[in-house]
């Protein structure tokens, strides 16, 4: 079951200890720098899974940022834990 709004008492997901990507030393040394957004979901058991790269766009520049820097955030990622989110005391798949 998925947390949506509505479907009863709800506590969010908590984030536990955060892994910082690595940004790429090749990227660094040339100046490139950007964002990167991601789609997730935060499943029952904690995990956080990468659904999607929403914008890997330098926000400054409106370009795409390198592929190497993008694939240093999903790495990342897939390292992260969460307490699930809980509705009704259950836990439950929550989208991010």
């Amino acid at each position: 079951m998925r947390a949506r709004i509505g479907n009863g008492p709800l506590q969010p997901p908590i984030k536990l200890p955060h892994l910082t990507p690595a940004y790429p030393e090749s990227l660094r040394a040339n100046g490139d720098h950007g964002a990167v957004i991601l789609e997730a979901l935060v499943s029952a058991d904690g995990s956080f899974q990468v659904l999607n790269v929403l914008t890997p766009v330098d926000p400054d520049l409106l370009t795409p940022v390198q592929p190497e820097l993008a694939r240093a955030a999903v790495d990342a990622a897939r390292q992260w834990q969460y307490e699930p989110t809980r509705l009704h005391g259950v836990p439950v798949d929550t989208p991010l």
